[in-house]
C-alpha cells in the first residue's frame, strides 16, 4: 500500500494553473520559511504536479486543460499565513491582507481568465487547506467554497462541523519535519534495512499534543 500508481483504479488528469508571480507566494518563501513549516503538504503536493521527473505528474497531469478531469488551483495559503505570522512575532490572528493581496487575485485569475470554473460552478476544481482552522482564515473563502478541498483536519466534533464539509472534503497526512528540526540522524538507531537496532520497535505511533487531563470534549490538546 499504496497501490502502484501505474495500477490504479482511477488515472484522472489534473491541469494545474501557473499563478503569476505577481500575487504568488515567492518562491524564496516557499522554499525557506514554508519547508520547516507542518503546513508544508500544500507546496510538497504542487511540485509533485508540476516536476516531470514525478511519477504523478506522469500518470496524473495534463498540459491540455481541455482533457482535464480536475484543475488544481495552486493556493499556498499556509505558506502566506506562515511567513506573515513569522515576520510580525507569530501574532496569530495577524492576516496581512490574505484576501485582498492573495485569495482574491487567486481566484480571479482562475474565474475570469479561463472558462474552466464557470463550466462547473467550480465543483471540479482542487485547493489544499493544511491547517487547523482549514478555510476559515479568509474571510474571502466564499469565493472558492464550490471547490473539492484536500486538508489535515476532518474534526468530527459538532463545535468544529463547519471546519469540514463532509461528502466535499478529503483528509490528507499532515507534512511534518520533526527529525529534520531535532536534527537527529535515523541511521544512529536503524539498521540498513531501517529496522531498530534494539531489535523492536518501541514507538508505533507519535501523537503530537500535550497534556494528560485533556478530555474529547476540549476546545483544543495544543
Amino acid at each position: 500500500w499504496p497501490t502502484p500508481l501505474e495500477q490504479a483504479v482511477c488515472q484522472p488528469k489534473i491541469y494545474v494553473y501557473k499563478a503569476p508571480e505577481t500575487f504568488q507566494v515567492s518562491r524564496k518563501v516557499q522554499e525557506e520559511r514554508c519547508h520547516e513549516s507542518n503546513y508544508n503538504s500544500e507546496i510538497i503536493l504542487h511540485n509533485q504536479l508540476t516536476d516531470p521527473s514525478s511519477p504523478i505528474y506522469k500518470y496524473y497531469v495534463t498540459e491540455n486543460p481541455e482533457e482535464a478531469t480536475f484543475f488544481f488551483i495552486p493556493f499556498f495559503g499556509a505558506c502566506y499565513l506562515y511567513n506573515c505570522w513569522a515576520e510580525n512575532g507569530w501574532k496569530w490572528d495577524e492576516r496581512c491582507n490574505v484576501d485582498t493581496n492573495y485569495v482574491d487575485p487567486m481566484m480571479d485569475m482562475v474565474i475570469n481568465d479561463f472558462p474552466y470554473w464557470n463550466e462547473t460552478n467550480g465543483r471540479n476544481h482542487i485547493m489544499i487547506h493544511p491547517m487547523d482552522q482549514t478555510f476559515t482564515y479568509y474571510q474571502n473563502n466564499a469565493r472558492f467554497q464550490p471547490a473539492v478541498f484536500l486538508k489535515t483536519v476532518g474534526d468530527k466534533r459538532e463545535k468544529w462541523m463547519h471546519r469540514h464539509r463532509y461528502g466535499r472534503d478529503i483528509v490528507i497526512p499532515s507534512s511534518t519535519r520533526m527529525i529534520h528540526h531535532l536534527r537527529v540522524d535515523p541511521l544512529t538507531f536503524l539498521n540498513s534495512d531501517g529496522q531498530p537496532k534494539s531489535g523492536k520497535r518501541d514507538i508505533f505511533v507519535l501523537f503530537q499534543g500535550c497534556c494528560p487531563d485533556v478530555k474529547p470534549e476540549d476546545e483544543y490538546s495544543n
